[in-house]
C-alpha cells in the first residue's frame, strides 16, 4: 500500500518525494502594488475589467496560506488519505525584469498529515519557524546559517519552483479589457501549471471572467489534467484576481481523482489559498 500512500500524498503535499508531486505550490509571486500615480491605463468599458500589468519590484511582501487536502471513498489498505497546510511571508530581495529572482521566506506553518484507518500521523516538514532565502536557479539558505536537512530543502525548491519566471498567471491574462462574461482559458491552463508545472499536463481548461467588484475580478474554473504516471484530477473552482496587479489573492478548488492505476478506488481534492500583499501579521 505505499504505492497508494504515496501517490495520494504527492497530490495534496510538498514532499518532495512523491510519486505524484502535489498540486499546492508554488504560489504565482506577486508584483508590486501599482504606483498611485499611474496614468497610462486604458479607458475601460463599463461591463469589462483591465488587468494591468504591474512588474515586481524588491521589497514587496506578501503573506500566502495553502490548506489542501484528498481522501479516497474507500479505504486503501490501511491508508485513507492526506493533508497539507502551509503559511509563510516571503520579501521580494532581487528581481530581472518581469521575474522575481531572489526572496526572504519566514514559515509560520509548514506541516502533512497522512490519514489512517482512524487517526491523522502528522509530518512536518522542518521548515515550521524557519526564515530561508532562496535564489534562482535553485539556492536555499536558513538565514541563520544553520544547514538544512535535504527533506526542508526540496521542500522549498518546490514551494519556489518558479523563483526567476514571470507569475504564469499573470502572463496568462489579456492586455486588453476583457468583457464580464468572457472567457480566458489561459489562465485556467497557467492554474494548472502553477499546480505543477512538471507533473500536470491540462486535458481540458476552461475559465470565465464572472464579476468585478472593488477591483477584485471573479474567475471561474473548470480544470481537467493527468500526469504521465496515469493520475487523473477533475476539479472546480473560482480564483479572485486584483484587477490592479493581476495578483491572485485567492484561489479555492475541488473536485476528484483517480488512479494510478485507473482501477483504483476514486478519492475527493480540494484546496485553498490565499494570498496577502503587504500583510499587517
Amino acid at each position: 500500500m505505499r504505492s497508494s500512500a504515496l501517490a495520494l500524498f504527492g497530490l495534496v503535499t510538498a514532499c518532495g518525494v512523491a510519486a505524484t508531486p502535489p498540486p499546492v505550490a508554488p504560489v504565482d509571486l506577486p508584483a508590486a502594488r501599482p504606483a498611485a500615480s499611474a496614468s497610462a491605463a486604458p479607458v475601460v468599458p463599463d461591463g469589462y475589467v483591465h488587468f494591468a500589468h504591474v512588474a515586481p519590484k524588491p521589497g514587496v511582501r506578501y503573506r500566502v496560506d495553502t490548506a489542501a487536502g484528498s481522501r479516497y471513498d474507500e479505504l486503501q489498505g490501511e491508508f485513507a488519505g492526506a493533508t497539507y497546510h502551509a503559511d509563510y511571508t516571503a520579501t521580494l530581495l532581487e528581481v530581472s525584469g518581469d521575474a522575481p529572482t531572489k526572496l526572504e521566506a519566514s514559515f509560520h506553518e509548514s506541516v502533512r498529515r497522512v490519514l489512517g484507518a482512524e487517526e491523522y500521523n502528522e509530518k512536518p516538514t522542518g521548515l515550521k519557524g524557519r526564515t530561508i532565502v532562496v535564489q534562482a536557479p535553485g539556492k536555499v539558505d536558513a538565514k541563520d546559517g544553520a544547514p538544512l536537512t535535504a527533506d526542508q530543502t526540496s521542500h522549498a525548491l518546490y514551494v519556489f519552483g518558479d523563483l526567476g519566471l514571470r507569475s504564469r498567471t499573470s502572463a496568462a491574462l489579456p492586455d486588453a479589457p476583457v468583457k464580464i462574461g468572457a472567457s480566458v482559458d489561459p489562465f485556467a491552463e497557467a492554474v494548472v501549471r502553477s499546480l505543477n508545472a512538471v507533473s500536470w499536463t491540462p486535458v481540458r481548461t476552461s475559465a470565465v471572467v464572472t464579476a468585478l467588484r472593488d477591483g477584485v475580478a471573479t474567475i471561474a474554473l473548470d480544470l481537467e489534467a493527468s500526469t504521465a504516471s496515469g493520475m487523473h484530477l477533475d476539479a472546480k473552482g473560482t480564483a479572485e484576481v486584483i484587477a490592479q496587479s493581476r495578483v491572485v489573492r485567492a484561489l479555492v478548488l475541488e473536485g476528484t481523482f483517480r488512479g494510478p492505476p485507473p482501477d483504483r478506488a476514486p478519492g475527493k481534492w480540494d484546496l485553498v489559498r490565499r494570498v496577502a500583499v503587504d500583510p499587517t501579521e
